[in-house]
């Protein structure tokens, strides 16, 4: 008993002990946990109930009083207390590493710097590491910014300058089984959607509506940025003796229709390129997404009525920038511009002797004012407007026209080359045949 009092009256002031737990936040410190075996091994409590006010297991608290009695108050301490980490830096790196940075290498960041160490000097040292260490030596990050580079206009403070569009087929409706369509068009300057609707799939006719309503409800965009979809720019090899003379290719029903209107084609080409043109629709597909899964939208015709009678809206309020409509670029008309003409598709016809234009498996015939006049097929263009019907076109005149059909994908046909003739290729858009 005198031994044990002895080595207690030894270590009665643990100052290092308070050191050591200077930074804790436990429920009982040391000097509680000492106070506690000091009066078990007093006799005024017992080694159970110490246990229990310790939180500790009876066998871990007679583990306790063993080095209590054996060591005192550093019983109780843990034995790496104290000591330098052994896969610490020495105080002569950080010392040169801090003087590097300051002088030679004062121009590289964090994650630079640590390679040219470990090459130059064989200092082995994380990115972190490092930057704790210029942090704590007030050594700023580097903030060298580029300028801002605008990827496609150098002017994006006037809405109609630039506008994005893009089909984005995705599982939109949980409970449908098939994935479908949403045709978004969004203004770059304010990040207005300016027309956006759900469609069972890509088509030419999706665009084309897009473009035409677009252009009825704002005006004409000085440029459309895409992707090279294949509706939209042409992939195949087969040229003909014109387009390779010209050096490009002829446009897509929907470049057509661009042209006819004044809208230059800009096409994303670099990886660059293709993240903005990404992060464009990221947010509407976020807000989309939750707002149709909230509503409980379940099929197209209920998802473009909720598209139409508060999302549009919604989502302009909430994320799109104010802008000054008297300032901005959108191109109010052009003289003699026949909307649906130009936003529908075109086909190359034959006209015959009995004066009917045929367009695949499909006959127009003319009116009879127009038939007796001299013609060819190269005069005449036929039409199929984005509501099924068929006109036929003499300049700016409608010479003959038929019953609506369905709606189909233009194809683009080689034309088979005639005995001892040239073998260039020949093309033209007909109508797929047997769909009538």
């Amino acid at each position: 008993m005198l031994k044990k009092q002895s080595i207690l009256q030894e270590n009665q002031t643990p100052d290092f002990c308070l050191m050591a737990d200077k930074n804790q936040n436990e429920k009982h410190t040391t000097i509680k946990r000492w106070q506690i075996l000091k009066n078990v091994i007093d006799g005024k409590l017992s080694l159970r109930d110490a246990s229990r006010e310790l939180e500790v297991s009876y066998r871990q608290a007679i583990r306790m009083k063993k080095a209590v009695v054996e060591k005192g108050v550093r019983g109780l301490i843990h034995g790496n207390t104290g000591r330098k980490p052994g896969n610490s830096m020495s105080d002569k790196d950080i010392e040169k590493i801090t003087e590097l940075s300051q002088k030679k290498y004062a121009v590289l960041n964090d994650t630079r710097l640590s390679e040219v160490l470990q090459k130059e000097h064989d200092i082995k040292v994380s990115r972190e590491t490092i930057r704790k260490i210029r942090r704590s030596n007030n050594i700023q990050p580097l903030k060298i910014r580029n300028k801002q580079r605008i990827p496609f206009s150098e002017n994006r403070a006037r809405e109609g300058v630039c506008l994005f569009w893009d089909c984005i087929i995705t599982k939109w409706f949980p409970e449908s089984d098939y994935a479908c369509c949403l045709f978004a068009a969004i203004d770059d300057a304010s990040g207005r959607c300016v027309r956006t609707r759900f469609f069972p799939f890509e088509e030419s006719a999706v665009y084309l509506w897009g473009l035409q309503n677009v252009v009825a409800t704002y005006g004409i965009p000085k440029q459309i940025i895409q992707d090279k979809n294949p509706l939209l720019k042409r992939n195949d090899s087969d040229w003909s003796i014109e387009e390779q003379l010209r050096g490009e290719a002829e446009p897509t029903q929907i470049g057509k229709a661009m042209e006819a209107l004044g809208i230059c084609s800009v096409f994303v080409n670099t990886s660059r390129q293709k993240k903005y043109f990404n992060r464009i629709f990221e947010q509407l597909n976020i807000c989309l997404a939750e707002e149709l899964f909230q509503h409980n939208i379940k099929d197209i015709n209920e998802g473009n009525h909720f598209l139409e009678q508060c999302f549009v809206e919604d989502f302009n309020k909430n994320y799109a920038l104010s802008s000054n409509l008297a300032e901005n670029c959108w191109k109010r008309s052009i003289p003699n511009c026949d909307l649906e003409r130009i936003c529908s598709f075109r086909y190359d016809g034959e006209l015959s002797n009995s004066k009917v234009v045929k367009v695949g498996d499909m006959y127009i015939s003319l009116d009879k004012k127009y038939a007796d006049q001299f013609l060819s097929s190269k005069d005449l263009e036929v039409r199929q407007l984005l509501d099924g019907s068929w006109q036929v076109y003499f300049k700016d005149k409608v010479i003959g026209s038929h019953p609506s059909t369905s709606l189909l994908e233009p194809v683009r046909t080689k034309i088979r080359p005639k005995r001892n003739t040239t073998r260039a290729v020949q093309c033209k858009w007909t109508y797929p045949a047997n769909k009538i």
